[in-house]
């Protein structure tokens, strides 16, 4: 289906999703979405957009400080940041930990189906780890900080300078202004004399915000799914209709790097 045409087609539910995207946060969006069957499928049937390619590549230097590096990526639910790493590079070894069971269980599954060998996921809070101090080369994260409040974000930042020996990344892709935990972040650090370094780089990436709102849309407006049941007779699955009435668009990728 022409992704043009759904958002001609859709434009004012996609007002109305900008609308609630402004004044809702991460939290209250996602809320009770990350066991649901339908958004791990959407989630599995999402190929790598350019931040997960970039931040990927952010940990190719370690291939010249040891042989096998081991790198931890927290909070990555089913994983597209951490198999994705795994697949680009792998010499690697990498552990993914989350608290949602579901999404690990689904991580380790299309893992299998890669046949990445250097890949493992485990239910866990990255927060309050069990893990020895510098057991990894290093920490990287993306999207996770959006769930946290900047006390947890701070700790967070702890837990992996504890666990890591060459650095951590911590990063968010943002369409909107509002509910920025990575800048919340950076500021709440240089108070505390933690040094980190921010970088923000313009580029597409998937409207994942959009595609909940859209979700929920679809489970409470009669209207909107009747709508969207028709552009689904020739697809698979209305959630495949949903994506792609989020759709890809510029956003600003935040990447926050702490040296250990």
């Amino acid at each position: 289906m022409n992704n043009l045409l759904n958002r001609q087609v859709f434009k004012k539910y996609l007002i109305k999703v900008k609308k609630l995207r402004q004044f809702q946060s991460s939290q209250e969006i996602a809320r009770g979405l990350f066991d649901d069957v339908k958004i791990l499928d959407y989630g599995s049937k999402l190929k790598p957009d350019p931040p997960i390619k970039y931040l990927s590549n952010k940990v190719k230097f370690l291939s010249a400080l040891t042989n096998k590096p081991k790198i931890l990526v927290a909070g990555d639910g089913i994983g597209r940041l951490a198999r994705n790493i795994a697949l680009s590079f792998p010499g690697c070894e990498i552990t993914e930990i989350d608290l949602s069971s579901a999404m690990v269980k689904q991580a380790n599954l299309l893992a299998q189906k890669q046949k990445l060998n250097n890949f493992v996921a485990v239910t866990g809070d990255a927060l309050t780890t069990s893990y020895s101090d510098k057991c990894f080369d290093y920490s990287i994260n993306y999207g996770l900080v959006r769930y946290l409040g900047v006390k947890d974000g701070v700790k967070l930042v702890q837990e992996g300078s504890r666990l890591s020996k060459y650095g951590m990344t911590i990063s968010d892709g943002k369409h909107y202004l509002n509910d920025n935990r990575v800048l919340e972040l950076y500021n709440k650090l240089n108070d505390i004399g933690i040094d980190s370094k921010l970088n923000i780089i313009k580029m597409n990436m998937y409207n994942m915000s959009d595609f909940y709102i859209l979700y929920k849309m679809y489970q409470s407006d009669t209207n909107f799914r009747e709508l969207v049941n028709t552009y689904t007779l020739h697809i698979a699955s209305y959630t495949d209709t949903l994506a792609s009435i989020a759709g890809l668009s510029p956003g600003y990728l935040y990447i926050l790097d702490l040296k250990i």
